[in-house]
């Protein structure tokens, strides 16, 4: 298509935007808009990768290639892309074509327009969105853990547990649920106060998760009970072995204020006709009969009929 130089830039001198028109072959600009000569003065007749980008030779992203065809001749393609202009620090939209000038030249012309407003918006709502990330993970630890002992609290636990009842149905997935009670605590509670129980249930929960396994799932059960949630283990008896030397672990450990400090335990197995609830009344009635027959102990519920 030809287009009469005047009627071309008379047109552009209209546009909102920074316009300006490159010969393909000597990359010479040979047209520029009044909108673009504020804002980058005038290069008319130079050279346009040393007048606009300030390289020694042609940007290895220029367009040109891709909006001509074999004889170079205009494909009618446009172009919209973003680029950023090392030069002057900004980032703009190019929508690029070419087209016959009126000498019969492939020309390619350019409209600019500015989106650093855009980009630094764009900027500010990405950080936005990697602090709600972040804000939204640490509530979700804070929701998941006891605000005392940092271990899992009672909701997570549950969640944990609902989960575990569903692989055991699934996959015949083997687990056990130890409740864990701090031995007098309400003793500590009523002879050293209350901030001296707290340093107890924050040790004793440190004690717990430093002798446990990765796998398992530790958590403050409430007040001063605890619970483990021990999955994968081949039978009960690796359980109890674990659990017992648990308990000795406790036993022989010297608190910060206290001294000795001993602990009971409750020890379920669950079997496929287990329920959440029936678990875990089982395990506490186990932990039940250790602290009514001389605690510091551990009871395996599967027991209990055969005391």
């Amino acid at each position: 298509m030809m287009v009469e130089n005047h009627l071309f830039e008379a047109l552009f001198e209209m546009f909102p935007f920074g316009v300006y028109v490159v010969d393909i072959k000597t990359y010479q600009v040979i047209y520029a808009n009044r909108r673009y000569k504020e804002a980058h003065g005038d290069c008319v007749n130079k050279v346009c990768y040393e007048a606009i980008y300030k390289e020694d030779s042609p940007c290895h992203y220029c367009k040109i290639k891709q909006l001509v065809d074999e004889q170079g001749k205009p494909n009618n393609t446009t172009l919209i892309f973003e680029r950023f202009n090392e030069y002057n620090d900004c980032w703009y939209q190019h929508h690029e074509k070419t087209l016959c000038w009126s000498d019969d030249r492939t020309v390619k012309y350019t409209i600019e327009v500015d989106i650093c407003e855009l980009k630094a918006m764009q900027n500010r709502l990405a950080e936005a969105h990697a602090l709600l990330a972040i804000k939204n993970k640490e509530l979700v630890e804070i929701n998941r853990h006891d605000e005392l002992t940092k271990v899992f609290n009672r909701s997570h636990l549950n969640h944990v547990l609902d989960a575990q009842i569903y692989d055991m149905a699934r996959y015949n997935s083997l687990f056990s649920v130890v409740l864990i009670d701090i031995d007098d605590f309400k003793k500590i509670n009523d002879t050293q106060g209350h901030l001296v129980g707290d340093v107890v249930l924050i040790e004793m929960a440190q004690l717990i998760n430093d002798n446990i396994r990765l796998s398992d799932c530790f958590g403050r059960w409430g007040g001063e009970e605890f619970m483990i949630i021990v999955p994968h283990l081949k039978s009960l008896n690796n359980t109890i072995t674990f659990v017992k030397k648990l308990c000795k672990i406790i036993a022989d450990h010297s608190f910060s204020v206290v001294g000795h400090c001993t602990c009971s335990f409750g020890v379920a197995h669950c079997t496929p006709s287990d329920t959440m609830i029936s678990i875990v009344k089982n395990a506490d009635d186990a932990l039940y009969f250790a602290k009514a027959h001389g605690k510091n102990q551990v009871v395996v519920y599967d027991q209990l009929n055969r005391k």
